[in-house]
């Protein structure tokens, strides 16, 4: 019901009264059935994490002034690359994207801790080394997605909620400005091609 209207202080202190009964409406969606023992422990951690959300939406309105506008939730994208002179279909859905101060922000909702350093744009080189950039790495394709599809409209910011950081849980790509399109579709065609190339499975340690 927040979309698309320009945030004030009143919609989030109604998003943060209406928490309880969110929490457990999702729940019994979920397991179908009303939460009991550990899991009234377990609700009342996502409850902390998402006050915690809603306290720094309401400091960018109240102490930074910002102006928000959420234009999408859970948006699924589409994009192509070319490879090997075939078409390439790139996906995803992105869990926010609003306007900031009247340019694009793109959001991914994380459960755990995010290293800062890893979202720098220095890294680029490191994605196709090291899976711990791999959170880097699903944000520019996010802008890759985001700049195809919302043509008109610059990007400001792309990053990571990360909701147990308990202040300032936005973090941010440092210098994502620096990295353009074609050099996102690039890399992306360098990792496609070594995925085609690769004879033997390497065994990276990535848990995903």
């Amino acid at each position: 019901p927040f979309k698309q209207i320009d945030l004030e202080l009143k919609h989030i202190e109604k998003m943060s009264r209406n928490i309880d009964n969110q929490i457990t409406e999702s729940f019994i969606d979920l397991y179908s059935k009303k939460p009991e023992g550990k899991n009234l422990i377990f609700l009342e951690i996502v409850k902390d994490y998402i006050t915690n959300i809603l306290n720094f939406e309401k400091e960018q309105l109240n102490n930074d002034n910002a102006h928000i506008k959420i234009l999408s939730l859970e948006e699924r994208l589409s994009s192509e690359i070319t490879v090997n002179n075939k078409t390439v279909k790139i996906n995803g859905i992105i869990d926010r994207i609003d306007l900031f101060n009247g340019k694009l922000r793109v959001i991914d909702y994380k459960s755990g801790l995010v290293n800062p350093s890893i979202l720098d744009i220095k890294n680029l080189h490191k994605i196709k080394l090291d899976y711990r950039y791999s959170n880097l790495l699903q944000l520019l394709i996010y802008k890759l997605l985001v700049s195809n599809n919302y043509k008109n409209l610059d990007i400001g910011q792309i990053g990571i909620y990360s909701v147990k950081k308990s202040t300032s849980p936005f973090i941010s790509i440092k210098n994502h400005d620096q990295t353009s399109i074609k050099e996102v579709e690039k890399l992306l065609i360098e990792i496609i091609m070594d995925i085609i190339e690769t004879n033997e499975f390497i065994n990276t340690e990535n848990p995903a």
